[in-house]
């Protein structure tokens, strides 16, 4: 719990809608869901989007998050992935895994 003292409100809930709704990698392989852009441009998205580029850098610079061309069209790393679901207890792998 001792993350959570570095983590504002805010990031905490970009983490939370980052590990329901988007893709992610884990050692058997990677389950696509929304990309952070499409959750970005949600209109129910709590953030401004420059806010939101910024937490995914940080957490880029964490080695929790990885992308390929676009910041926005990234993944949570099965590190990002692990360290975010002791952050966020509340979301379980079984959450994660079904189809939304």
């Amino acid at each position: 719990m001792l993350k959570l003292k570095y983590m504002k409100s805010d990031e905490i809930q970009f983490l939370q809608l980052m590990l329901a709704r988007c893709t992610y990698h884990t050692s058997s392989g990677c389950v696509r869901r929304e990309s952070p852009r499409e959750i970005i441009n949600s209109p129910d998205f709590p953030l401004h989007h420059k806010r939101a580029w910024f937490i995914l850098r940080k957490w880029l610079s964490k080695g929790w998050y990885d992308y390929g061309v676009t910041l926005d069209l990234g993944w949570l790393t099965e590190i990002g992935f692990n360290e975010s679901s002791q952050i966020v207890p509340s979301l379980h792998c079984d959450d994660l895994t079904s189809t939304p």
